[in-house]
């Protein structure tokens, strides 16, 4: 899978995407000027300046993001609103999921197939068998 995973929970970093882009994106640029011109100390200093700057800013943009949500929760809960109260929990940190992954041959493919369950038995000795040895 190519590119940014995909989160199925609200985030904090999810409200404020383009500014804390921008930031990040200031960050790159000073750090690909630097990277180019090792030997510059004043580009290393203004790299490590803007690094530090730009983690200050996401994490007070960070916190600010969860006292919201903790003051909107609170306030749910205070007014015994229990709906709105999982809700946004579930918002927060998403739905659980069940579920295993599927079994997988050394070569890659599937075999916890309804239509392999019959050479399961025979496939799981072999695939162990590299892996243990008695």
């Amino acid at each position: 899978m190519l590119g940014h995973a995909v989160s199925k929970h609200k985030d904090w970093f999810d409200n404020q995407d383009a500014a804390a882009r921008n930031l990040l994106d200031a960050m790159h640029f000073a750090h690909l000027h630097w990277i180019n011109d090792k030997s510059n100390t004043a580009k290393k200093s203004a790299y490590t300046r803007t690094n530090q700057q730009v983690q200050v800013k996401l994490r007070e943009m960070k916190e600010r993001w969860w006292r919201t949500k903790a003051q909107e929760l609170q306030s749910d809960g205070d007014r015994h609103d229990m709906k709105a109260f999982y809700a946004g929990l579930k918002a927060v940190y998403g739905p659980h999921e069940t579920g295993s992954a599927p079994l997988k041959s050394l070569d890659g493919s599937v075999i916890t197939d309804r239509k392999k369950t019959s050479a399961l038995g025979r496939t799981l000795p072999i695939c162990f068998e590299s892996e243990i040895r008695i």
